[in-house]
């Protein structure tokens, strides 16, 4: 953990986290970036699931994304990949054996597993999902069903009308596999969309993201979107991979007339070097670079952890793109070896107060997270700010129970951060009620 923060300190963000968390305020402070929970909480809980997104969105997060894929009677599930065999237990199931196969997905790529396509909604309703990572809690295994992309929304729906704040990053896994196999198309999924309850084109704006890593697709939903007098710049995300080493100016320029972030994949934002210390050298420059960790930063970090600004990322704000890069996980092997396997520092050099400067980050894990926005609130002077969210309940007698109890809980904590934080002098701390039963809390540091 950076010096920056005494323990005092940190003792006092650990109790505000909690006692915030619990009551639904997130920790946010001016400037700092969006939170997008990949396929929600899969650190903690098997990738894609309702029980995943419901904690990441009880963790902060501002979006969460959502990947599709079509099964063979034309519904729409929410995984990870095309394939079943590495996120559900279908490998199990002995009924299921005679599904697997290889498939030609284009471009030279073949694929063998369980595909998603080739099952019904009612079979794919039989399994349950697990973890995608050995390193990574598998005792939540067999516990959660996949869901369905309307469930997905309808919890993304529930949240909102319960005060939070959160919306959807949505992508169709290889479209051009899925329209060849005529399963699921982006026009299907924008009406999904609208049919949910984004008909408001406000809300559409503010709340969802379309992203892909292929322009002509996102092109063409453009096109589908001016169509259905949806401004598709907000809401398009162009995906880049990190074997995409070059993206010229001129790409910026012309796909920030369309859209309005690139996502790049964190490593085009480093530049990395060889590392012994990462393993066997894989296939550069993509994160799977070594076992232990992706590579070492070119210019070392310095003592005030300032980091070298990125090309990329100084171009494509310069040409108006916001820029989301993807995935920040607590696993080492995920990250450069000067991070020491801890991704709050890994955090703090592209979205911290000495960072890049990236405008939000996809995360598996929002825990972690959470507790580094605690700490960016902390160091800024304020505990929660501007993303308070109200916690709410349908009867007005359980709201304003509900909003007692909570105000109570903040309190206390409040007060014994403000003890916990003397050392560092505490200006003002207060707490109160806003309207709908919800809790906001001020702590503000000399």
């Amino acid at each position: 953990m950076p010096r920056l923060f005494g323990p005092r300190l940190l003792a006092a963000v650990a109790l505000l986290s909690v006692a915030l968390k619990a009551h639904g305020a997130q920790l946010r402070t001016p400037g700092t970036p969006l939170i997008i929970a990949d396929g929600g909480s899969s650190c903690a809980l098997p990738v894609n699931t309702l029980e995943a997104y419901q904690t990441a969105i009880d963790d902060g997060a501002d979006f969460v994304t959502v990947t599709v894929a079509g099964t063979r009677d034309g519904e729409f599930i929410v995984r990870p990949s095309l394939t079943l065999g590495s996120n559900t237990n279908i490998g199990s199931l002995r009924q299921f054996n005679d599904v697997r196969r290889t498939v030609q997905l284009g471009a030279g790529r073949k694929a063998w597993g369980y595909f998603v396509s080739d099952m019904l909604l009612s079979e794919v309703q039989q399994l349950w999902a697990t973890q995608s990572f050995p390193e990574r809690d598998q005792s939540l295994d067999n516990k959660y069903r996949v869901p369905t992309l309307k469930q997905v929304l309808e919890l993304v729906h529930s949240s909102n009308a319960a005060g939070k704040n959160v919306g959807v990053f949505v992508q169709i896994l290889d479209p051009a596999y899925h329209n060849a196999a005529n399963l699921a198309s982006y026009t299907q999924v924008l009406a999904a969309l609208l049919s949910s309850g984004f008909q408001d084109k406000s809300d559409f704006a503010k709340r969802v993201r379309i992203q892909s890593y292929d322009l002509k697709v996102l092109g063409s939903v453009a096109e589908q979107m001016d169509t259905l007098g949806l401004d598709p710049r907000p809401s398009l995300v162009w995906m880049i991979h990190c074997s995409k080493t070059k993206v010229s100016n001129e790409q910026l320029q012309a796909w920030s007339k369309i859209g309005g972030a690139i996502a790049p994949e964190k490593e085009l934002l480093e530049s990395l070097t060889f590392a012994e210390e990462c393993g066997k050298l894989i296939s550069p420059p993509c994160w799977k670079t070594g076992r232990f960790c992706t590579g070492k930063l070119s210019a070392p970090l310095t003592s005030s952890k300032t980091a070298k600004p990125s090309d990329l990322l100084n171009r494509a704000h310069a040409a108006g793109l916001d820029v989301y890069p993807f995935t920040f996980r607590n696993e080492g092997r995920f990250m450069a070896v000067d991070f020491t396997s801890d991704m709050q520092q890994e955090l703090n050099y592209f979205a911290g107060p000495r960072g890049m400067g990236v405008d939000g980050i996809y995360t598996d894990c929002t825990r972690t997270t959470n507790e580094w926005l605690a700490l960016m609130a902390a160091s800024a002077g304020v505990s929660a700010s501007s993303k308070v969210v109200s916690t709410a309940s349908s009867a007005a007698t359980a709201v304003s129970e509900s909003a007692t109890d909570a105000a109570a809980s903040v309190a206390a904590a409040a007060s014994k951060a403000a003890s916990s934080v003397k050392a560092a002098t505490v200006k003002t701390w207060a707490f109160g009620l806003v309207a709908g039963g919800g809790v906001f809390v001020v702590l503000t540091l000399a």
